[in-house]
């Protein structure tokens, strides 16, 4: 059966010589091989803020979670992998109440869930379920937390929640966005309370080179913009 997707809530991104499709909640989805991407979940975050003073409701992973259920419900995937940073640091399943660990560890152990190694998490979190790995290779893709400036080959990478200003009916915004230019793409932050770089900055906009296009994230809809038009 086929995915369930609004197409005016994605855009389909001719990749590597392959197919794939951004999702206006900021995730990525690889139809070939069956897999629904998502970056930077940062699981914890806010119950690390609430602990430490900051007026945040500490239900960051619910939100996250609901999220990712209604992406699950509607691409069908066979395989969820999560690009590095799923945990805000190596103490957050630990922080975890009890009825939101049995919720992720649901979700993870619901499909083949992979974790990829981020800065945050560096090491496996076995207890959330699913496999860790420094990066995944599928057919001429790798998959990794970090993009490597060196890379030669198609890369997929979050780490950065790349985010773009842009100007909307004369009113100046700042939207998440992922960032693509057919070999290299970035995707923004899926979790809840995480902040963003711009994607002019020297350390995202210097992995393109010349130009990129920031896929950004509408109300409604998805919206390709040129490097060029982006301040």
């Amino acid at each position: 059966m086929p995915p369930l997707i609004n197409p005016m809530r994605h855009l389909e991104i001719e990749f590597a010589g392959c197919t794939i499709i951004a999702d206006i909640s900021g995730a990525l989805y690889i139809p070939d091989e069956k897999i629904l991407v998502v970056a930077d979940l940062h699981f914890g975050k806010g119950m690390r803020l609430a602990a430490g003073g900051a007026l945040v409701p500490p239900y960051d992973l619910q939100a996250t979670l609901h999220r990712l259920e209604k992406l699950i419900r509607s691409y069908r995937p066979e395989t969820i992998v999560s690009l590095g940073d799923g945990f805000d640091d190596l103490d957050s399943l630990n922080r975890l109440s009890a009825t939101d660990r049995h919720y992720l560890i649901t979700i993870t152990n619901s499909t083949n869930w992979i974790w990829i190694s981020g800065n945050h998490d560096p090491t496996p979190v076995s207890e959330a379920g699913g496999d860790t790995m420094n990066e995944l290779k599928i057919a001429k893709l790798t998959l990794r937390h970090e993009a490597n400036h060196d890379e030669r080959e198609a890369e997929i990478s979050g780490h950065f929640h790349p985010k773009a200003r842009v100007t909307v009916r004369g009113r100046s915004q700042v939207r998440r966005c992922f960032v693509t230019n057919g070999t290299r793409t970035i995707l923004p932050a899926f979790g809840s309370y995480t902040g963003g770089l711009d994607v002019t900055d020297p350390a995202i906009s210097g992995l393109f080179g010349s130009s990129f296009d920031a896929l950004v994230l509408g109300d409604r809809k998805l919206y390709r913009i040129s490097s060029a038009r982006i301040s």
